[in-house]
């Protein structure tokens, strides 16, 4: 006689067929999301103002590095391929950690074939699809914030202890360094972490700021061209829209920011500064195609707006927010802008602004979270993930929803 099945197995069973349906599904969703998302890939991050990514500039905890700084001599070495953990899930978009050597990292940069991380110690370049550590690159934690792709290669850039301003370029295979170039201030001003740098891929170009003088480089040629200054207080964060007409230019001083317009050529100024009402601060800024986005708020809080092309800044909803000290960020590619915060994630038309999709972030132990720096690189979207309970920081992978990345009819 065949026994009877005791009625909580039967449950258990139940369960356990339900859980493998829902993993299934999961993983169908996540491979027909890649697809939408790897046709927007090509370059991330390279038009975009670092704190970047990117890569964007901002203050300093904006990257959220771990370990002290190191040198810059140690030589690239190549990591056998290794397939990460298994990740657990922590957010939204089927937020779930990377795990491996990168699985601390914070998302710098990506391409169709890698993504660029920092872990505090070093660059990290990373196959997106199984998580390997491909080479890695040792750099100091303020050199690896500010990493922005544009002329073929990965750059970085530092203050030194003289005041100078150091730029070098790492292949983006091998991270080994291609060429450096140093930056002296003007009379008067020396150079501080973070720096000042944007970079744009249309004429494959990298502005960088001392004091109030912004110096243009040729990434492609591995030189800087000539300098302008721009009137005003010393220059904090800069960033350049992607078809290289404007350069936006956030000046520090003990009044409110102000953002002044200008032409990345000559720094003639090409439209009405922009200041935010109320005097709020301005933490970073990113361009798009559209207009500014930028990180504002007072206090422990920051939130993102977007300020259309000639249009006054006005205070809305915003699109998404951080408490606590924690910082938002804005990731700019070629037909998505990626946000990210304390209160949600965010995928949002470069054009427009107009948001497209959006996911809150949960708060576990009823204590905040923070996801950050949104990267695509190889078909797949990661961003850095931060719980101030346990504390954790991790890699994340996010599958986020197709209207995120629309196709052209």
């Amino acid at each position: 006689m065949i026994p009877a099945i005791p009625p909580d197995h039967d449950e258990t069973q139940r369960a356990q067929t339900k859980l493998a349906a829902v993993k299934t599904a999961a993983r169908r969703r996540r491979r027909r999301r890649r697809v939408a998302l790897g046709a927007a890939t090509g370059i991330a991050c390279a038009a975009v103002a670092v704190a970047v990514w990117l890569v964007p500039s901002g203050r300093p905890s904006e990257v959220q590095l771990v370990g002290p700084p190191t040198t810059s001599t140690i030589p690239s070495t190549t990591t056998a391929p290794s397939k990460p953990s298994t990740g657990n899930l922590v957010g939204p978009w089927d937020a779930r950690t990377v795990g491996g050597p990168a699985g601390h990292g914070t998302p710098l940069a990506g391409t169709s074939s890698s993504l660029y991380v920092a872990d505090g110690k070093a660059i990290l370049r990373v196959d997106p699809a199984t998580g390997a550590v491909l080479a890695t690159r040792a750099v100091s934690s303020e050199a690896a914030g500010t990493a922005v792709i544009v002329g073929h290669a990965l750059w970085t850039a530092n203050a030194t202890a003289n005041g100078n301003l150091h730029l070098r370029s790492l292949n983006l295979t091998t991270l080994a360094p291609e060429a450096s170039i140093t930056v002296a201030p003007p009379r008067g001003a020396r150079a501080h972490n973070p720096v000042a740098l944007t970079a744009n891929t249309h004429d494959q170009r990298l502005y960088v700021a001392i004091g109030d003088t912004v110096t243009v480089i040729d990434a492609a040629n591995h030189r800087a061209t000539h300098h302008y200054a721009v009137t005003g207080a010393p220059i904090g964060r800069l960033a350049v829209n992607p078809a290289d007409t404007k350069l936006y230019v956030d000046h520090f001083s003990n009044a409110p920011d102000r953002v002044t317009v200008v032409d990345p050529n000559d720094g003639a100024v090409v439209a009405s500064p922009i200041q935010m009402p109320g005097g709020l601060g301005i933490y970073s800024i990113a361009a798009s195609p559209g207009g500014l986005w930028v990180a504002t708020g007072g206090g422990m809080g920051e939130w993102i707006e977007f300020i259309a092309n000639s249009k006054a800044p006005q205070q809305h909803a915003p699109l998404t927010s951080g408490g606590g000290g924690l910082p938002v960020t804005s990731t700019i590619t070629g037909n998505v802008v990626w946000l990210g915060g304390t209160s949600k994630v965010v995928c949002a038309d470069p054009v427009t602004g107009a948001v497209r999709a959006s996911a809150p972030v949960p708060t576990p132990s009823n204590d905040a979270a923070n996801i950050t720096f949104l990267t695509p690189a190889g078909g797949h979207l990661f961003a850095n993930y931060f719980a101030a309970a346990g504390p954790s920081h991790y890699l994340i992978e996010l599958t986020p929803p197709a209207r995120c990345t629309p196709t052209s009819p």
